[in-house]
Formats: structure tokens, sequence, C-alpha cells
């Protein structure tokens, strides 16, 4: 089983602290429950990726596809040529037979499904993995996604304590800084481990915003999953930030645990 993933790009949050007496955070709550009011909604986001992949300019598709996972850290008007390249080879040709009409949220992450394309044979649906996106006014934008044998929309969770003691080794190896412990935890299809090489991926992160967010570790919190998918928020200790973790079933393990995809920023609470 193959992602259609064409970037990973990792980044980072800050949160807001909130606090104050009572009238303050009365005033707070109510912000944000008109700030949640006012946010698209699921099938509102599977109206848009649906038009704009049938459309299939790169200007329209790099509207609705994730910042961090396309390495559109702002809205463009005229998408780099490279990422247009991309979306021409990778995501158009397949999305454009596709027609999400089915979803199930996990906070800040949630899955689409629809019927497959044509070229994905075996598949029974075609599942997309949309999230929140900071970079994109908090809309839901599309990550990545692939044709699958099994209907993901609540189907039942699979081993979710072997799910979380991944995503913890996971956070405990940015921590110890322990290049093999990290890579052990890494989905062998995900852009994150790049060209296979285990110590680029630790480049990658060590060295990077995730590597000083989390030297001195995190906590997990589970938001769900299903059959092949799970979900995380992290949290360094410091409680600087927050990140949502996507993990799905890695077929080449011979106990079939799921690994860990990718890790993207959780956007930033309304105060």
């Amino acid at each position: 089983m193959k992602f259609l993933m064409p970037f990973a790009v990792s980044a980072c949050l800050f949160l807001s602290a909130c606090g104050g007496d009572d009238s303050t955070e009365a005033s707070q709550d109510s912000s944000s429950t008109e700030a949640e009011a006012s946010l698209e909604t699921i099938d509102e986001a599977m109206t848009k990726i649906n038009d704009a992949f049938d459309a299939g300019d790169c200007e329209t598709v790099a509207q609705v596809v994730n910042r961090t996972t396309s390495g559109l850290y702002e809205k463009a008007d005229e998408p780099p040529k490279e990422l247009c390249a991309a979306y021409e080879e990778n995501l158009v040709p397949t999305l454009d037979e596709v027609e999400f009409d089915r979803s199930q949220e996990f906070g800040p992450a949630a899955l689409i499904e629809g019927e497959p394309p044509k070229s994905e044979k075996d598949a029974v649906v075609y599942v997309g993995v949309v999230l929140r996106d900071p970079f994109a006014d908090d809309e839901w934008t599309y990550a990545y996604g692939n044709g699958d044998t099994i209907e993901q929309i609540d189907s039942e969770a699979v081993d979710p304590e072997g799910n979380q003691e991944t995503a913890q080794d996971f956070v405990d190896a940015l921590e110890s800084k322990d290049c093999d412990a990290l890579a052990a935890t890494i989905h062998p299809t995900t852009n994150a481990y790049p060209g296979g090489d285990p110590k680029e991926l630790c480049t990658t992160y060590f060295d990077g915003q995730f590597g000083k967010a989390y030297e001195n570790g995190g906590t997990i919190e589970p938001l769900g999953g299903t059959i092949d998918y799970a979900f995380y928020t992290l949290t360094p200790e410091d409680g600087s930030r927050s990140d949502t973790m996507i993990l799905f079933i890695d077929g080449d393990s011979e106990d079939g645990k799921m690994a860990v995809v990718d890790v993207l920023p959780t956007p930033e609470p309304e105060e």
C-alpha cells in the first residue's frame, strides 16, 4: 500500500497561554465558541477539495493542499513550478476521479473517503488525510492519501496501546537523540525518511525545530483512530507548542504495527 504524499516538511507552532479571572475566562470561552462555529466544516472541505481536483490547475489545487506537507508556508498566488509539476504528476491524475463523500474527525485531523479511481485496481475506497492548517486560516487542507482495501470510516481501532507506545517512543527518541530508536518508529513510505537513510532522518529531526522543542521530552494524548490509522497530540514538557502525529499501518512489519507517517503543527487555539 503506497501513500500518495509528494512532500513532507515539518514546522512548529507556539501556543498562547490562557488565564485570568472568571469574567476573562468566560469572555475567552465565548470567543472560542464563536471561532469554532465560524471554522470550515468537514463537509464544506470535502466539497472544496473535490472541486479543486476536478479543476486540476496548479493554482487551484495549491489552495487546498496542506502547507506543511506541500512546502507552501503561506498562500501563494503562483506556486513554484516544481510544486505544479508534482501536483500534475502525482495528485491530479488520481484525485480528479475521486469524489470524497464520507468523513470521520479526530480533533485537528480527519479522514475522508470516496470511491477509488480506476488506477487503484485493488482498492475498495480511496482514503485522504486532511488537517486543520494553521497556514491557511485553520481551514481543512489535504495532506495525502492512498487506495485502501478496507473502509476506514468508523472502523475499529487496532492495538491502541501498541500505537501509543510507538508514538511515545518517537518523542523519547527526540529527547535522547537516539537515531536508531527514532528510525524504528518511522513508516518506510514517509518522505520524512529521505532516501531511506536514517542519518538524513535524524538530521531532519534532531537539528530542526522538533529536536529543540522536544529536547526535554514531552507527552502524547490519543485523538482516536481506525483500523489502519491513529492520531495523537504531542506537547513538549514546557507546553510551548502542540503537534499532531499521524500513524499508519506498516504492511512490511511482521506484527502489522503502525508507524509514524508525519508530525504536523496543530492550529493555535483562539484566545
